[in-house]
C-alpha cells in the first residue's frame, strides 16, 4: 500500500501459528526522508478487535530480552498508532484477499472431478 507519507509492506506467513503476517513499513519525515520500521506483526487473536472488526492483533515490533517482550517502537500519540495500525491491516486485507484469489484460480476443476468419483 502507498500513501503519500506512509508505505507499507505486507508478508504473509503460511505457519499453522497464529502469525498470519508481518509488516515493515515506511514513514516519511521532512528531515531524513523516509524512515523505515520493520517486524511490525499480525496475529490471530481469540480476542474480538473492535477498531478492526476482526479477531486480529497488530503489534509494534518487539524483542523478547530475559525471556519478557519488551517493545522497542511506541507512538506517543495513541490515535497515531490507530491510525497506523489501520493502514496496516487495510493492507494486511487486501494481500489477503489477493492471495486468496490466486489460490482459487489454480484449482483444477477436472482434478476435484475425478476426486469425487
Amino acid at each position: 500500500m502507498k500513501n503519500e507519507d506512509v508505505r507499507i509492506t505486507i508478508i504473509l506467513k503460511n505457519s499453522s501459528n497464529n502469525l498470519l503476517a508481518n509488516a515493515t513499513i515506511s514513514i516519511e519525515t521532512t528531515y531524513f526522508g523516509f524512515v523505515t520500521i520493520k517486524g511490525f506483526q499480525i496475529w490471530r487473536s481469540r480476542v474480538f478487535n473492535e477498531r478492526l472488526q476482526e479477531a486480529i492483533n497488530v503489534k509494534p515490533p518487539t524483542i523478547m530480552p530475559y525471556g519478557r517482550p519488551y517493545q522497542f517502537v511506541f507512538f506517543e500519540d495513541k490515535q497515531k498508532w490507530f491510525e497506523l495500525e489501520s493502514k496496516i491491516y487495510d493492507s494486511f486485507v487486501k494481500i489477503r484477499d489477493i492471495s486468496k484469489n490466486d489460490d482459487s484460480e489454480n484449482i483444477n476443476l477436472d482434478e476435484i472431478s475425478r476426486a469425487i468419483e
